[in-house]
């Protein structure tokens, strides 16, 4: 979707749209939840993506990881292990 798209559904300009995508202004609840209608996402789910709490975080990695089969699933944990053994080093 277009920044252009959702300043439609959003019945707002482009830059409003822009500057929020940027963090350069703080939304409102209703704005977010209004988001969240357009992108067909729960609320909470939209804010917990953002989240820097580790369980949030977490319950994103798992949504994502619940597509792929369970070789998959596999590879991509030994890809996540490797990467947090180098950075915590």
């Amino acid at each position: 979707m277009t920044q252009e798209d959702m300043a439609i559904k959003l019945d707002c300009g482009v830059e409003a749209v822009s500057r929020l995508e940027r963090g350069t202004v703080l939304s409102t609840i209703p704005r977010l939840i209004e988001i969240a209608e357009v992108l067909g996402v729960p609320f909470n789910e939209l804010i917990g993506v953002s989240s820097d709490i580790p369980s949030d975080q977490a319950l994103h990695i798992t949504r994502m990881l619940e597509k792929l089969n369970p070789s998959d699933r596999l590879l991509v944990l030994g890809f996540v292990e490797q990467l947090v053994k180098r950075l915590s080093s």
